[in-house]
C-alpha cells in the first residue's frame, strides 16, 4: 500500500481532499526529520506516519489562521483586568526541536516512539 493510503486509514480525521493537497509535500520532506525508512520495519513507519500527522496538523492549523506560521504554544494563565497572559514553558530537555513537537498529540506521541534511539550508545 501506498504511503498516502496508509496516511489514510491511519488517520481519517484529515479530511481525504486536504490529505491529497497537502499529503505530497509532506511526504517528500519527512526524511529531513528523521534518519527512518517508510516501509522496512512496523515501527519505524508508524514514527513515521504519526511525524506526517504532525506535519499534516501544522500545514491544517496554519492553513487555517491564514499561513500564520508554527502553531501557538498553550496559554498556562490569563487575565481580563490589563490583559496578562502566560504561555507554557518547555520543561523538557532538548530546547526547540523537543518544544516543536510537543506542539500536537501526533508529535508527542513521535517523540515517545523514537525516544528509545536518542542519546548516547554505550560500547
Amino acid at each position: 500500500m501506498a504511503m498516502i493510503d496508509d496516511f489514510k486509514a491511519r488517520f481519517p480525521e484529515f479530511a481525504t481532499t486536504v490529505v491529497d493537497a497537502k499529503f505530497p509535500f509532506i511526504e517528500a520532506e519527512w526524511d529531513c526529520y528523521t534518519g527512518r525508512v517508510y516501509g522496512v520495519a512496523t515501527c519505524d513507519d508508524a514514527a513515521i506516519l504519526m511525524l506526517c500527522a504532525h506535519l499534516m496538523a501544522i500545514e491544517v492549523k496554519s492553513a487555517s489562521k491564514g499561513g500564520a506560521g508554527t502553531p501557538s504554544r498553550s496559554i498556562q494563565s490569563n487575565s481580563v483586568g490589563s490583559v496578562s497572559t502566560s504561555f507554557d514553558q518547555s520543561t523538557q530537555v532538548g530546547g526547540g526541536s523537543f518544544d516543536f513537537f510537543r506542539t500536537t498529540s501526533y508529535g508527542e506521541r513521535y517523540m515517545r516512539m523514537i525516544s528509545k534511539h536518542v542519546g548516547g550508545v554505550f560500547l
